[in-house]
């Protein structure tokens, strides 16, 4: 099989570690999380105390991820919310952006710890689709595939994200609008 480069991005809490865990381990790829990556090769310009984040200085990463991915000789599962920023366009074979109901997303985000404030800008994040509008601006709506993971386990996120390689179901972007299911009162109370 020809190397593939497939790319899970998307908000914390919507699944895209787990994903792409299980998607590598099917496919019989190496597994890259960008997260680590940035921390472990120091690329970064500072790192954001209260919110436990790192800033990612995207000069430095970006040769270091192109150089990764073009010198490996494998299919690669990259996983990382950042991915439209340090991934060459060119390298995606496909880019699944994984999204969960923001009202669902919110409990896990809460149980992951994060602050009032992170929950909160992780959950605007998702309700306007942040992540999908990057990586179709990146990487064109042809090669990104939509998946909702709410209610779905690993499992379900991966044979979904499996049928779209395969080109047995299409992929598809821009199928997600929380705006418009969102219940009013629960939107005034983010």
């Amino acid at each position: 099989m020809e190397k593939r480069v497939y790319i899970f991005t998307g908000v914390p809490g919507v699944g895209k570690t787990s994903a792409a865990v299980r998607l590598a381990e099917r496919l019989d790829a190496s597994y890259v999380n960008l997260s680590t990556l940035v921390i472990e090769k120091n690329l970064y310009s500072s790192k954001d105390e209260a919110n436990d984040a790192f800033e990612v200085d995207v000069e430095k990463a970006y040769p270091v991820i192109k150089h990764l991915i073009e010198s490996s000789n494998r299919t690669l599962v990259i996983d990382g919310h950042l991915a439209s920023d340090i991934v060459d366009r060119e390298s995606a074979s496909l880019v699944f952006v994984l999204r969960r109901a923001p009202w669902i997303l919110k409990s896990e985000l809460e149980v992951r710890g994060y602050s009032k404030e992170k929950v909160r800008e992780n959950i605007e994040a998702e309700l306007i689709g942040v992540c999908l509008t990057d990586a179709i601006r990146v990487f064109g709506a042809n090669r990104v595939c939509e998946i909702d993971t709410t209610s779905k386990s690993i499992d379900m996120i991966v044979e979904e994200a499996l049928s779209m390689i395969h080109g047995e179901r299409r992929c598809l972007s821009s199928v997600v609008d929380w705006l418009a299911l969102a219940d009013p009162e629960w939107l005034r109370s983010i």
